[in-house]
């Protein structure tokens, strides 16, 4: 039975009732989860500004970076919304603020009042720099966002320099403050893709992905920050002038370079067979050293990817995507090999839908063999038996029904049946869990979920299995490039309310022709394993498809 979230009071320090409408989606996830505003503070800090600081903005060093700012930008979450609304039953504080240097301090009066509301925490969603007594206005603290990964970027603009310097992860952090500017205690943290041909893009995305976030520090427990961030990053700025020409040019080599692969560059994956072999000296965690021998080639205008494996007697058995380019979309196809002399008994369309198809990941169970597959277009993970005889699959049961899964990835472990997968809202970054005492029962969701953030290993890459009494579980490296490398974990807890893992090693793609570009599939059984690889070219069908989608977005925009 699953614990009830206790709820929580809080107070939002904001100046004004006219908020981003960013911060005032993290207010209402709160409000929805049952947590009380019981204070809002405004502020006392003038907020026009005067002519001789306009003229500095637009005509001095920085005043590209504040045209762009103002006449290009377009950021959806930073439009102007009056939450006044979402405090109708808070005390309203106008607040007593003074400034030292660069930060700003609040009043005793003030702090004393806002003590008197007894919030558990308070959100900062102005006032700049704030530091003092403050902080400690309530038990679990002042929280606060910083758009960047702190441990490469100090100051700002966010998620600006990830763009300017060529970084291909944009980091986001929820942090307690302390009066220690930049070294704030760590609630919660993220990754993701940087968007690096579209700051407002790069921006946005992160704006908006991470504006829940105070409410899931709440269900997983206030209490549970982390040590505070080292403050050893660079200190950034705005960009000056210069650097930001600089930026500009980078970011439109980048937009061509994204139109030209999103239009020409097709993916075209192909899968393998590794085996045992004492005598080789290339070596995979879970198989060891193995030979590598390339499985049928697709058909014209397809590929195979997603592969797996279950090993059976004399038998092989594998599943893995089948994607057509003409139609766009998956389906699962089923081939079975002799185990001894690796030749081919059958193969054959093992599942199709209207809908795409994809990772189907296969597992024994008391000598039945299931399947996975991706069915996220019907909103359902869902459970398939394999008929061995006939190579179909054949339709169980949703083992989550409602939810979106991409790459789901089952596995029995201390009693528990525990789903993976990723959700197709997020398919690359947030990974979920989902737990049953039973195949049969109902699965719930893990406290944590999302229980983790992040594009450089949140998407499952295969079954998750045991190496010298390590649990390990391959997971995408997405960073740059999809389907770029393998990220192998060590899962070090695993419960309902926790998950902890740490990474030990990566798996690059494999030199062989046809394989170098890419990996996102181990599956690991009995000595074998099965793999995909990838190259690029041009596909007449890609093209078109992909042609149609910008010109469909375009007509959007007008």
């Amino acid at each position: 039975m699953q614990k009830v979230p206790p709820t929580y009071k809080f107070g939002v320090l904001c100046q004004r009732f006219i908020l981003p409408r960013w911060q005032a989606m993290a207010i209402e996830a709160l409000l929805n989860d049952g947590h009380l505003p019981v204070v809002v503070v405004v502020g006392d800090i003038p907020l026009k500004t005067t002519l001789k600081q306009k003229i500095k903005k637009y005509l001095g060093k920085n005043a590209l970076y504040h045209l762009f700012e103002r006449c290009v930008m377009q950021l959806p979450e930073k439009e102007w919304i009056n939450a006044e609304s979402l405090f109708k039953e808070s005390r309203v504080i106008q607040a007593k603020v003074y400034k030292k240097g660069k930060s700003n301090y609040f009043a005793e009066t003030t702090i004393q009042q806002i003590k008197a509301t007894n919030p558990d925490f308070l959100l900062r969603f102005g006032f700049d720099i704030i530091r003092g007594a403050i902080l400690e206005a309530a038990p679990w603290g002042v929280w606060s966002y910083h758009h960047d990964d702190e441990l490469k970027y100090r100051g700002g603009p966010p998620a600006f320099w990830e763009i300017a310097l060529g970084d291909p992860v944009t980091g986001v952090m929820l942090q307690r403050l302390t009066d220690r500017l930049d070294g704030g205690i760590v609630l919660k943290k993220g990754y993701f893709k940087t968007i690096d041909h579209s700051y407002s893009g790069n921006l946005n995305r992160v704006l908006k992905e991470a504006a829940h976030w105070p409410a899931r520090v709440c269900k997983e427990g206030p209490e549970l920050g982390h040590e505070p961030a080292p403050a050893i990053a660079p200190l950034f700025k705005k960009p000056t002038n210069f650097r930001m020409v600089a930026f500009l040019l980078r970011k439109t080599v980048n937009r061509m370079k994204f139109h030209f692969q999103d239009l020409f560059m097709a993916e075209k994956w192909r899968i393998a067979l590794l085996k045992n072999d004492p005598t080789s000296p290339f070596s995979l965690p879970g198989i060891g050293n193995f030979s590598f021998f390339p499985l049928p080639s697709p058909p014209q205008n397809h590929f195979y990817a997603d592969p797996f494996i279950i090993c059976e007697s004399d038998t092989i058995h594998i599943l893995c995507e089948d994607y057509n380019y003409a139609t766009a979309k998956g389906s699962i196809v089923y081939f079975c090999y002799r185990m001894d002399s690796l030749k081919i008994k059958m193969k054959t369309i093992a599942l199709e839908s209207r809908s795409h198809l994809a990772y189907p990941f296969m597992f024994a169970q008391d000598g039945t063999i299931y399947c996975i597959p991706e069915t996220a277009d019907t909103g359902n993970i869902s459970l398939y038996r394999l008929n061995t005889t006939t190579g179909k699959l054949q339709f169980v049961r949703h083992l989550v029904p409602g939810f979106a899964g991409v790459d789901s990835t089952i596995i029995f472990h201390e009693q528990h049946w525990w789903i993976f997968s990723t959700c197709r809202s997020s398919s690359n970054e947030s990974l979920y869990i989902f737990y049953s005492d039973s195949l049969d029962g109902n699965f719930s969701a893990h406290a944590a979920n999302p229980v983790k953030i992040d594009i450089r290993g949140a998407r499952p890459a295969g079954n998750i299995f045991l190496s010298e009494g390590l649990l390990i579980r391959p997971a995408q490296m997405n960073a740059g490039k999809y389907g770029a490398s393998i990220a192998l974990f060590v899962i070090d807890t695993l419960s309902p309310d926790r998950f902890v893992e740490h990474k030990v090693s990566d798996l690059m793609p494999f030199p062989h022709k046809g394989y170098s570009k890419g990996l996102h599939t181990l599956s690991v059984d009995h000595g074998f394993a099965v793999v995909d690889g990838k190259t690029y070219g041009f596909n007449r069908h890609y093209f078109k498809h992909h042609l149609r989608q910008k010109i469909r977005i375009e007509k959007t925009k007008k």
